[in-house]
């Protein structure tokens, strides 16, 4: 029964076509996105930052001598030119000379980039990291919305529109078709799984490869998106954290999808319906409110680690964003576990009910 559901779904309903369409678009925004931000320079900026990420702080005075020649580096082409001029270098070491220093004319704009993020880490104490890498990847994340409609396409198509058919009307009348249910969810959920993973890995092997992978054993704060942050993790633990909570939220919004498809008679109405439960809210509401809600705030999941924001205007303080402590954020995913079961349970009963109403 299993490989003939999920034979049906992935090709007769067209789902493997969606899944792979949607990986494509995914990989166009995320190329997109890092043509966009990305600079000429930072294959430099990336040689200094692999070179010294693990030991700058036993290395500063290398790197402020290094500082010191890129700051000097118009009077030390002028200088090589004056010294050959004179006679008092030869030919071929004036030209080595002038070869290095016009590579490194080359990697100024690169090493700059470097040296100011060097200069704030000794100051802040924080480890270097690849601001690129990081910046981008933070910048991609929340709600992946090609995951939310892969689950609406595949909720409706298998639940809703499934429902309606012929061949439904004859599956009502098998002794077998109440198990029928926890087969269909089952290999939704199977589905979902493999792809929101397979969403998550390609987004870090394509940043990966534009960028690197330098600062995964960094503190949270070592990331200015995060300086606020409240939790003690690396930034590789915050990733894992990051994605099990957006997993709680998929598998959430699943459900929650399952019951709506099987509730509403027409498909239309319950893709709607279900697009305008995770548009609407970020539309009407602020990152507070929607943090709050469970199974909406786990889709978003990023901005629990983001700690407070206030804007000081002297006269008042403008609380942006109050951070969510560990406590909170456990109780939302509790919350929307345990609504998940419920979703899954009432979908459940809704099934048999229309095997009754047959």
């Amino acid at each position: 029964m299993i490989s003939l559901e999920l034979k049906k779904l992935l090709l007769k309903n067209y789902l493997l076509f969606f899944i792979v369409l949607f990986l494509i678009f995914n990989a166009i925004q995320i190329t997109v996105y890092v043509n966009n931000t990305s600079i000429s320079d930072y294959p430099y900026y990336k040689y200094y930052l692999e070179m010294y990420a693990d030991c700058y702080q036993t290395k500063t005075f290398e790197i402020e001598k290094l500082n010191s020649q890129y700051t000097s580096l118009s009077s030390l082409l002028s200088q090589n030119q004056s010294q050959y001029l004179s006679g008092s270098i030869t030919k071929d070491e004036y030209l080595k000379k002038h070869q290095y220093l016009q590579n490194m004319k080359k990697s100024s704009n690169g090493f700059h980039i470097f040296y100011e993020q060097f200069s704030d880490a000794k100051i802040n104490k924080y480890n270097l990291i690849d601001t690129y890498f990081w910046n981008a990847f933070v910048n991609l994340e929340g709600m992946d919305y090609w995951i939310v409609l892969l689950i609406i396409i595949s909720s409706v198509l298998f639940f809703n529109v499934d429902k309606n058919s012929k061949f439904n009307d004859l599956q009502k009348s098998s002794i077998n078709y109440s198990s029928l249910f926890n087969t269909k969810y089952f290999i939704i959920y199977l589905i979902i799984t493999i792809v929101f993973i397979l969403f998550k890995v390609q987004k870090i092997l394509l940043l990966g490869i534009r960028y690197s992978y330098v600062g995964w054993n960094s503190p949270i704060n070592s990331l200015p998106f995060l300086s606020n942050s409240d939790f003690d993790l690396s930034l590789s633990q915050f990733i894992i954290y990051l994605f099990f909570i957006q997993y709680v939220g998929i598998t959430g919004f699943y459900a929650l999808s399952v019951f709506i498809s099987l509730l509403i008679k027409k498909s239309q109405i319950a893709f709607f319906f279900e697009n305008a439960l995770v548009v609407l809210p970020k539309l009407v509401l602020n990152d507070q409110i929607i943090y709050s809600i469970p199974i909406l705030g786990p889709l978003e999941a990023l901005k629990y680690f983001y700690g407070s924001v206030e804007i000081d205007y002297g006269d008042y303080i403008e609380h942006r964003f109050t951070a969510f402590d560990y406590n909170q954020v456990l109780i939302i995913i509790l919350v929307s576990t345990l609504m998940q079961i419920f979703f899954a349970c009432l979908s459940r009963g809704v099934y048999r009910w229309q095997k009754k109403e047959y």
